[in-house]
C-alpha cells in the first residue's frame, strides 16, 4: 500500500512516539497552542519559500538578516510550543521565559536550536 520509505519512517516515528518520555501521542498529552503552531507553520514557510510566501516589507532587509530575522521567531515560538506539551512533572525542564538562559538544558529551546542549526542544509542544491 505505501512505499517501504514511507512505511520505515512511520514505523521509526510510531517508535519514537511510544518510547518519548513525553507524551505525544494517545493518554497523557498534552498540546501546544494550536493557532501558534498553525503561526509557527507560516514563519517555517516564509524562510523555505520566501518567493511565494515571504514578507515583502522584510525581504528588502538583506537576505542574511532576513533568514536571521525568521529564523529567531521560529526559534522562539518552537521553544514555547515544546514547553507546553510538556508533561506537568517535566515543566521545571523549561525556561521560565524562553529568551532566558539557554544554556542549562531547557528542553523547548533544546529541540528548536536543533532545528534551528539544520536548516542551513535546507536551501542546497545538489
Amino acid at each position: 500500500m505505501y512505499e517501504e520509505h514511507i512505511r520505515a519512517a512511520a514505523r521509526s516515528m510510531a517508535e519514537n512516539m511510544q518510547r518519548s518520555p513525553v507524551p505525544m501521542y494517545g493518554k497523557g498529552l498534552r498540546l501546544p497552542d494550536k493557532g501558534a503552531v498553525i503561526g509557527l507553520l507560516k514563519e517555517i514557510r516564509r524562510l523555505v519559500f520566501p518567493a511565494y510566501y515571504g514578507d515583502p516589507e522584510l525581504m528588502t532587509l538583506p537576505v542574511e538578516d532576513y533568514t536571521a530575522l525568521l529564523l529567531e521567531r521560529i526559534e522562539g515560538q518552537l521553544a514555547r510550543q515544546i514547553a507546553l506539551a510538556l508533561p506537568e512533572e517535566q515543566e521545571q525542564r523549561a525556561c521560565d521565559d524562553c529568551a532566558v538562559d539557554r544554556v542549562r538544558g531547557c528542553v523547548g529551546h533544546g529541540c528548536s536550536l536543533s532545528l534551528v542549526r539544520r536548516t542551513g542544509r535546507l536551501r542546497r542544491v545538489g
